[in-house]
């Protein structure tokens, strides 16, 4: 459109190409919004777009309902089999960069470590799972990845990109398809 400015060039672009594929650049996919909504209205939280989540309430709830039973009809025994349910679904529905979440962790991998801190955490009155607490988190962050093979959603926003390379000062490119951010030996 004339007189129009490359930003407003791109957000139009954008919007386009997201109303093709089914994505709002607002609302529950990210938006493109900064400091001002698309407006000018002052005062909401600028957002990256590099992070989304379209999980829903009905399958959440359903997950959950469904590891809360697993726990406790086996009294907390098979409380794996529950939360790798619940962190696969958590990673079904997260993307980064465009590229969706895979977890890669399996209850009968946890199972014996679960059975020796829940045996611990008994003994000690509870006192050990302050413990066992950050070594579930690490374990949940160890076994999930980026799912391989997939082209990656369009982003909302797509900012100048770090490329760290050891030695030298830090360089910026502006990429043009959203990739993770890659260090360079």
């Amino acid at each position: 459109m004339p007189g129009e400015t490359q930003e407003a060039r791109e957000q139009r672009r954008l919007r386009s190409h997201a109303d093709k594929v089914g994505y709002r650049l607002s609302g529950r996919y990210g938006s493109a919004r900064t400091s001002t909504d698309t407006e000018g209205r002052p005062g909401l939280m600028a957002r990256s777009g590099r992070f989304r989540f379209d999980g829903g309430a009905a399958t959440y709830v359903g997950t959950a309902v469904l590891g809360a039973l697993v726990t406790i009809f086996t009294f907390g025994i098979c409380y794996p089999f529950a939360m790798v349910l619940r962190e696969r679904w958590r990673a079904k529905h997260s993307y980064i960069d465009g590229y969706r979440l895979v977890f890669t962790g399996s209850a009968t991998g946890l199972f014996g470590n679960w059975l020796k801190w829940l045996f611990l955490s008994i003994i000690t009155i509870g006192i050990y799972l302050f413990w066992v607490a950050p070594r579930i988190a690490a374990w949940k962050w160890e076994h999930t990845d980026f799912e391989r093979g997939q082209t990656p959603l369009p982003l909302t926003h797509v900012p100048a990109a770090a490329v760290l390379v050891p030695g030298a000062p830090l360089a910026l490119q502006i990429p043009t398809q959203a990739a993770p951010p890659t260090v360079l030996p």
